[in-house]
């Protein structure tokens, strides 16, 4: 019998939204680039903060600062944003008839 995968602990969508704050440089910015509200990047900020006990972003002059903490863990995160598009990509080609199974 097959053992269930145990569920990640941290959403790949709060990942995304901590990626798009790490490039760019404002939540309406990093909202805009992901198609939400600015309230849902900073909830999602919020929520992975506190579900990683870490402080990812100083809040200065009505701007996020990258703490050394979020810099580290965006170097380790990177190969899954690689991943993603490499995946819709991929799903876009078979959608398009461009790829697919052989036979």
């Amino acid at each position: 019998m097959n053992e269930p995968e145990p569920k990640p602990d941290i959403s790949l969508r709060l990942l995304e939204i901590f990626g798009a704050m790490m490039r760019c440089e404002t939540t309406v910015e990093a909202a805009e680039q992901l198609g939400i509200s600015q309230p849902a990047v900073s909830n999602g900020i919020r929520q992975l903060e506190s579900q990683l006990g870490v402080t990812l972003f100083e809040r200065l002059h009505r701007r996020l600062q990258p703490t050394e903490e979020a810099l580290l863990l965006f170097e380790d995160v990177r190969p899954v944003f690689s991943m993603l598009r490499s995946f819709s990509t991929r799903a876009r080609s078979m959608r398009n008839g461009l790829s697919g199974r052989c036979g």
